[in-house]
């Protein structure tokens, strides 16, 4: 009886405990909502606080250019099949002579991988989504930040539609350096060059923070530097306080990795298909007279 007793009381202590934990962390959660919640440090939120009559919004811009620039430049590396191309002009992909959306990829895409290469390939985009770098932070930003709604009000409109331009050029280079990694991914048949590449498009998608840091740091003078100071102590606006951060972020990553690797089990099947994209080898024997 007393020891019937005993694991009660255990049994109940336990959830005490956990009831306990549950509160200590709606609590936090709450705690961690009513904060105030500012602009990111980049170079973005320079178009989003200041009109296009400033210089420091074309800097912004500036930067976006130069990612754009840098993207498209990798993008048409990844697609430029002039490389894939063997000494007698072959493609080594067959189904590339065909036509249909099939024959487009497998013009970029190599008929068949390695092991190691599917290993490192799967590897490397889930280490992207678990743990995001700065082209998965731009797209959960830009969700984040994008205008809920708009007022008729002249001041805070011109604010939304900053805000709201500075969002869509935040999701665009993040989309586009998302769909640069992805196409290195599976263009690719050497796991340095995976790597490598991968390593590339965060660079360039970390370039509008390294932006920021360096006017913070006073490199492009005072005046620019003091803009930087504003943008961390400037509170988001009420349009784009989004509520369940944690949700956002979740969303956000899971559908994009979803859609990645449904697009890579799609060519990892192509690849392992017996009708598909399927090179004949030749033996070429020397002739006995």
């Amino acid at each position: 009886m007393k020891y019937q007793q005993k694991q009660e009381a255990q049994v109940e202590a336990k959830v005490q405990a956990i009831v306990k934990q549950c509160l200590k962390v709606k609590i936090d959660e709450q705690e961690e909502e009513k904060k105030v919640q500012c602009f990111p440090p980049d170079s973005y939120s320079f178009m989003a606080l200041n009109s296009p009559c400033n210089a420091v919004f074309w800097f912004g811009f500036m930067v976006f250019c130069l990612q754009m620039i840098l993207l498209v430049c990798l993008v048409i590396s990844a697609t430029n099949n002039e490389h894939k191309i063997g000494t007698l002009g072959e493609v080594d992909n067959p189904d590339a002579e065909l036509n249909g959306f099939g024959s487009n990829l497998a013009k970029i895409i190599p008929s068949d991988d390695s092991a190691l290469v599917r290993a490192t390939q799967i590897t490397a985009l889930l280490a992207f989504f678990i743990l995001a770098d700065s082209s998965l932070e731009d797209i959960v930003l830009a969700v984040k930040i994008f205008p809920s709604s708009f007022s008729c009000e002249s001041i805070d409109n011109q604010s939304q539609w900053l805000v709201l331009v500075s969002s869509l050029l935040r999701l665009i280079q993040g989309l586009l350096a998302t769909i640069t990694a992805v196409l290195v991914v599976v263009t690719s048949s050497d796991p340095m060059d995976i790597v490598l590449n991968f390593t590339a498009v965060n660079f360039i998608s970390h370039l509008d923070n390294q932006a920021f840091d360096l006017i913070k740091m006073g490199r492009w003078g005072s005046n620019l530097r003091e803009k930087a100071k504003e943008v961390e102590a400037t509170p988001l606006p009420h349009f784009s306080i989004k509520k369940n951060k944690v949700a956002w972020y979740h969303w956000t990553i899971g559908v994009v990795a979803v859609m990645t690797f449904i697009f890579l089990s799609f060519i990892i099947g192509f690849q392992a298909s017996d009708d598909y994209w399927n090179t004949t080898l030749l033996k070429i024997g020397r002739a006995h007279v």
